[in-house]
């Protein structure tokens, strides 16, 4: 919720322009859940009709699978290849099923660190642009180690996105390393917002 909050206060006009133009986005996250069988073709279906509506922006908030389904390259890359089949440009923040909760034993037992690297060099791989079919450029915040971080102007509008998730956000006081992490993710993330 907090990162949807986030996302909705962070779409404004800015006051020393012009007063933006209507456009039209679609919000979505937390999908697709659950088994792949029962899941996947809602989801297919979902972006059939996004595809359809052609919206000028989607903005995934995260939760690409359940924080039970595996943390595995596999089910990552399928995720991001469903992204890549929006038409539309995608701006992605990443949610804590894909990484912080990866530790837990039904995810994997992964290092939830190392997903969030791979999600970085996966995912955000080219950081100057978005994802989808046709992306469209975007600043990051990818020299600072951030790339997820991005923000574009649409139709005078500023659009940005910060990665604040879920599960605590990534701090575990009884590890020193997540605990770094989110203090400096959040930093970044103020630095970005200012």
């Amino acid at each position: 919720m907090l990162k949807a909050a986030l996302l909705a206060a962070a779409v404004f006009a800015l006051p020393h322009m012009a007063a933006a133009q209507p456009f039209d986005l679609v919000i979505l996250g937390d999908m697709p859940y659950g088994p792949p069988e029962a899941s996947y073709p809602p989801f297919e279906a979902l972006i059939e009709r996004i595809n359809e509506t052609t919206p000028d922006l989607v903005i995934h908030v995260g939760d690409t699978k359940s924080g039970g389904s595996p943390c595995t390259n596999a089910v990552l890359a399928e995720q991001l290849d469903y992204m890549q089949r929006i038409t539309a440009p995608v701006l992605y923040t990443p949610g804590d099923n894909e990484w912080t909760d990866c530790h837990s034993a039904r995810a994997g037992g992964f290092d939830p660190r190392e997903r969030l690297a791979h999600i970085r060099s996966t995912y955000f791989a080219t950081p100057g642009q978005s994802l989808g079919s046709r992306p469209l450029p975007v600043d990051s915040q990818a020299e600072a180690g951030y790339p997820e971080n991005a923000r574009l102007m649409l139709q005078g509008a500023m659009v940005v996105t910060a990665h604040v998730v879920g599960s605590n956000n990534g701090f575990e006081p009884h590890d020193p390393e997540t605990a770094l992490e989110a203090l400096a993710r959040d930093a970044a993330n103020r630095a970005w917002l200012t």
